[in-house]
């Protein structure tokens, strides 16, 4: 086992910022739009790749409504790019979580999807 197989040298840690300076500014390396023009602006023009983003707060205080939002809208925003969202969270379960989205992309109410009342045309495939 050869240490330079998983270790960088500084020199080659020079080189391999500089290199990626210069694609963000030729526009070859681009960051992750989100759909706030604000929150882009506040990083570099969005999610940086190869890094992660926290959204913490109190409970209801709609993260999981911006983290559905980023998720549903990223594959819009950053067309041609071969992107895949690893998506977790400790506050819900996936279940969950899929049926406050049906009710955001329905514009129902959580509560009344979670009726008995039956809905029409849902297929459970």
């Amino acid at each position: 086992m050869n240490p330079k197989d998983y270790w960088n040298s500084q020199k080659a840690a020079y080189k391999e910022a500089l290199k990626y300076i210069h694609g963000r500014k030729t526009g070859v390396i681009t960051s992750f739009k989100t759909p706030w023009p604000k929150m882009n602006d506040a990083g570099v023009n969005g999610f940086e790749w190869h890094s992660m983003t926290v959204i913490g707060g109190r409970p209801g205080t709609g993260k999981t409504l911006i983290k559905d939002q980023i998720v549903r809208e990223g594959f819009k925003r950053n067309k041609g790019q071969n992107i895949r969202i690893l998506e977790f969270q400790l506050e819900m379960v996936a279940k969950s979580s899929k049926v406050r989205e049906f009710s955001s992309v329905l514009g129902k109410p959580y509560k009344k999807n979670n009726s008995s009342v039956t809905l029409p045309n849902l297929s459970y495939d």
